[in-house]
């Protein structure tokens, strides 16, 4: 047994601390149940009304994770602080699936997304020292607290370029081919890639001669194009 310390159990999706007690004699040990027992897939979908953008967000939960979803946390992944924070209308359970909108002026980007899932109360013992305290309320903060993936959400102010959209586009599909979310030998993704490097990069993408083929592939293609002006 370790001395002393905060561990990951990711098999039971739990945090796990060691510490000693009051008299620095006995080392004790406390399970903290994490968010990280969800098997999420999580798809979005925007459009654009009038001046705003609505994100619709899909949540299923597979039938064999060990916790319900109970949130789904949209982050920036450029800056690592939350746009969007959305508690869903109820827990998705093993096997079930939710839904919900928000709405944003910004345009779409490709953020990250944490699936945390439902956990109970766990009071701290009185005598757990601060700084094993402290490092529990990290870990619970990361995305080792869930399931992290990557979905279509507020991202670009009204001021951005679109050479900057496109830029970040270009990231975007990087980060997911290697993900292998995206096929970069797909027709469609190799047109893209190319639009998003032309001098007008809307212009180039409103005239892609392939289409989408994969659920992913239309999801990119459709944010793309809302984003870009």
């Amino acid at each position: 047994m370790p001395d002393t310390g905060v561990y990951l159990d990711y098999a039971n999706a739990n945090a796990v601390v060691f510490y000693r007690d009051a008299a620095g004699i006995a080392v004790r040990r406390l399970s903290v149940p994490l968010g990280s027992g969800v098997k999420p897939d999580v798809q979005s979908a925007v459009n654009r009304v009038g001046a705003d953008h609505v994100y619709t967000y899909s949540v299923s939960n597979a039938v064999s994770a060990t916790q319900p979803v109970s949130r789904l946390v949209v982050n920036d992944p450029a800056v690592g602080k939350p746009v969007s924070l959305q508690a869903l209308t109820g827990p998705v359970m093993p096997g079930g699936k939710g839904e919900f909108t928000v709405s944003d002026k910004r345009r779409p980007g490709l953020v990250r997304a944490i699936v945390r899932g439902e956990t109970p109360e766990v009071a701290l013992p009185a005598d757990l020292p601060a700084a094993a305290r402290a490092d529990l309320i990290k870990l619970q903060r990361t995305s080792l607290s869930g399931n992290m993936t990557f979905v279509f959400g507020p991202r670009f102010a009204t001021g951005a370029t679109n050479a900057e959209i496109a830029a970040d586009y270009l990231a975007g599909a990087e980060r997911l081919a290697k993900l292998r979310q995206l096929d970069k030998n797909s027709p469609f993704v190799r047109d893209m890639l190319t639009a998003l490097v032309a001098p007008d990069a809307a212009a180039a993408v409103a005239q892609l001669a392939n289409k989408p083929q994969t659920a992913r592939e239309m999801e990119f293609d459709r944010a793309l194009r809302l984003a870009l002006r």
